[in-house]
């Protein structure tokens, strides 16, 4: 996967939520590439990002920086 799509700018601006939202379609088109190449089809591959999403929230509100500390 190439390197995520930065923000425009330092800090908050007005378009950041929507940046971020493009920068991640491109990633995640990307993953669902990768994931195809591995033998994975689109449709199970979105479910199973659907259903380890949560997990991965809550392990992020637990510990927000895990490599810390």
């Amino acid at each position: 996967m190439e390197k995520i799509i930065r923000p425009k700018h330092e800090g908050m601006y007005p378009d950041r939520a929507s940046d971020c939202r493009k920068a991640m379609d491109v990633a995640l088109g990307e993953l669902l590439d990768l994931a195809g190449n591995a033998g994975w089809s689109v449709p199970e591959t979105l479910d199973a990002i659907e259903q380890v999403l949560p997990s991965q929230r809550a392990a992020y509100s637990r510990d927000p920086d895990p490599a810390e500390g």
